[in-house]
């Protein structure tokens, strides 16, 4: 997976061209942070990406140290150990 923080205009509007995204919203920066730390409302893969943006800009420093240790809880999917 390779992410890219771009900055854009205020006035632009994405365009899905492959089909793969249903729609595509702007939401406040809070309601971003609360749905990746408290629902699943985000897919996993997903809340990655956006995980990554809040470390790489610093978002999640501005926050008290158990939301930071909740959203990295958030990227955190169970998985069963194979042995062999």
């Amino acid at each position: 997976m390779f992410c890219y923080d771009l900055e854009v205009p205020a006035d632009f509007t994405p365009v899905n061209e492959d089909g793969e995204v249903d729609r595509i919203e702007l939401w406040p920066l809070k309601d971003v942070i609360a749905s990746v730390r408290d629902s699943f409302d985000i897919k996993s893969n997903c809340n990655l990406v956006v995980i990554d943006f809040f470390f790489g800009m610093g978002i999640s420093r501005r926050r008290t140290n158990q939301t930071t240790s909740r959203l990295c809880l958030a990227c955190v999917v169970p998985r069963k150990l194979v042995s062999f």
